[in-house]
């Protein structure tokens, strides 16, 4: 998908990275993943746009996420496209949608803030965590903490959020 493909009312923020159309029962769904960088800071975002059939785009839940004043090494803001799933776990016709990001501000080999985000309509469950990278004595980050808690996810997407972080929290933002 490319930002010109886009439909009167959906609007992108910063510079348009990707994007990936789908419909479910609220209607014609964009998911836009763009980015906005600078010599000391990065944003990203995300839009959850929603299209009914003869209605108003709306928005149903922006994330925005930044590394700024950063001083004292690398600037990384980088969109895991590994993590990035459209389901219907649950089964009611309304899908969810599954992305991750790095973060970070660093000058040695150290692990990134790593997000994973499941939405659905509207309601937001996060990992939050590290990325893992070997700086050659083994394994450091990985780990993460569930918001809100473990308890209050669905089980269906916990497992698939768990899944997911599992297969591509590895640091990419090294690279870029």
């Amino acid at each position: 998908m490319k930002a010109t493909d886009l439909p009167k009312g959906v609007t992108v923020r910063g510079t348009f990275q990707s994007g990936v159309r789908f419909t479910d029962r609220n209607g014609t769904n964009y998911l836009l993943f763009s980015k906005k960088a600078g010599v000391q800071s990065a944003m990203l975002f995300v839009e959850d746009w929603v299209v009914p059939a003869k209605k108003t785009p709306r928005n149903l839940l922006p994330v925005r996420d930044f590394v700024e004043d950063c001083e004292m090494g690398g600037v990384s803001a980088v969109f895991h496209d590994a993590a990035r799933s459209v389901t219907d776990l649950d089964g009611d016709g309304i899908a969810e949608v599954t992305f991750a990001y790095e973060l970070a501000c660093r000058s040695d080999v150290s692990p990134a803030t790593y997000k994973l985000l499941l939405l659905e309509n509207g309601k937001k469950f996060i990992l939050r965590g590290e990325t893992t990278v070997d700086p050659g004595d083994g394994i450091m980050g990985g780990t993460f903490t569930a918001d809100p808690d473990e308890s209050k996810w669905p089980a269906a997407f916990l497992r698939h959020a768990k899944q997911l972080w599992t297969s591509t929290s590895a640091d990419i933002g090294m690279k870029e």
